[in-house]
């Protein structure tokens, strides 16, 4: 068989035709996006189907979401409307600390009044609503719980839940939706359902048995509840301190801050009221010989520049921890300087689980010591 042969018949939504063709009545158009560009009440690759026999020359489109004595939108309901967690599963679950987010997929096959499958375009997509409702009252989701289709750097799903690839038995999928918990939510568990709009005005939903929609209300729903947030403080986190690197007339000590609670681990430190290094946030001096205090930014390991001494430091050697660095040398002359900045960070584990931290110097040795206190505390201590 040819290629010729192999070719859809013209008419269809394989081989759709374009205004200016001939048509029969039942043939399947395109709205081409040159059609769209020239008048925006048209949405590129909208199916139109002919009521008509003979040229389409002068028979205009109707706009998105009308029908016409000439042409009939082809989306005009659908066959299967489903939503499904990013994991596959129908219940999950998620820190309820306004952060940590868990991916809902909703998919479903668009048909027209002949019950064959409409192709969707981005153009179309876009124009069409789709919403996460409360189930059980098919209105928006209780106060505290939101959703969007931005990730953020807290998707990680807790108690071993894992993402799965779309179920390719589905003609259409729309971008996933994140939910998330906010800590004060006074509900701590919802069932979600859904709504999607067509072309026409006509909806279908995911709710509830007992409510009702002009294109079908096909009952499906994800359950979701929130996990009690971790809030860290001293009893679950740890500061190791280590001898990094010395020479002649210097010496360095490098401070781990570390998460003890099981499975989680730092992802982010937010640094607030302090510079990070090179910039030190604190320095005090015992016989004009100072000792130098340094956070740094969370990341890779890195090394820094002492402009005052002439040296190169490494710092953040450890993954997963905040880094802090007490420098002290013993030849450089500081005079007699004593500053500090009240320094605080937030650390964040993956899930989006935060404490509030003050890093502080020990007064009792000239800073020879550098210490880690919960919430806000003076950074001299």
């Amino acid at each position: 068989m040819d290629a010729v042969q192999r070719q859809a018949a013209a008419g269809t939504y394989e081989n759709p035709k374009v205004w200016g063709n001939d048509a029969q009545k039942g043939d399947i158009f395109v709205v081409r996006p040159s059609d769209a560009d020239n008048n925006h009440i048209y949405a590129a690759g909208d199916f139109m189907i002919a009521q008509f026999d003979g040229s389409s020359q002068g028979r205009y489109y109707p706009a998105w979401g009308e029908n016409n004595a000439d042409w009939q939108h082809a989306w005009s309901g659908l066959s299967d409307f489903r939503i499904v967690f990013e994991t596959g599963a129908t219940s999950g679950s998620i820190y309820g600390n306004g952060l940590n987010q868990i991916g809902v997929r909703i998919y479903f096959t668009p048909i027209d009044v002949n019950s064959t499958v409409v192709p969707l375009s981005p153009a179309v997509l876009a124009r069409t609503s789709i919403t996460l409702l409360d189930y059980t009252t098919a209105q928006s989701l209780p106060s505290g719980w939101a959703y969007g289709t931005s990730v953020n750097q807290f998707h990680t799903l807790p108690e071993g839940q894992n993402a799965v690839a779309r179920f390719a038995q589905f003609v259409q999928e729309v971008t996933t939706y994140y939910v998330t918990c906010a800590t004060d939510a006074r509900s701590r568990a919802i069932t979600i359902g859904s709504k999607i709009t067509l072309p026409d005005g006509g909806y279908a939903l995911n709710a509830d048995q007992h409510f009702s929609a002009p294109a079908g209300n096909f009952k499906y729903s994800v359950a979701l509840r929130a996990l009690t947030p971790i809030f860290y403080n001293s009893s679950n986190t740890r500061l190791d301190r280590e001898d990094t690197a010395n020479g002649k007339d210097w010496d360095q000590d490098n401070y781990y801050f570390t998460i003890t609670e099981q499975g989680c681990y730092i992802i982010r430190s937010d640094i607030s009221g302090a510079p990070s290094g090179p910039s030190n946030w604190s320095i005090i001096s015992k016989d004009k010989h100072p000792n130098w205090h340094y956070i740094w930014q969370f990341g890779p390991e890195n090394t820094a520049y002492i402009s005052q001494i002439g040296i190169n430091i490494r710092y953040n050697q450890r993954r997963n921890a905040v880094c802090l660095t007490r420098l002290h040398s013993s030849s450089y002359n500081s005079g007699y300087d004593n500053w500090y900045y009240e320094t605080r960070f937030t650390i964040y584990d993956q899930y989006g689980n935060s404490g509030l931290f003050s890093a502080v110097r020990n007064e009792s040795d000239w800073g020879n010591t550098i210490w880690v206190a919960e919430g806000n505390h003076t950074s001299k201590g």
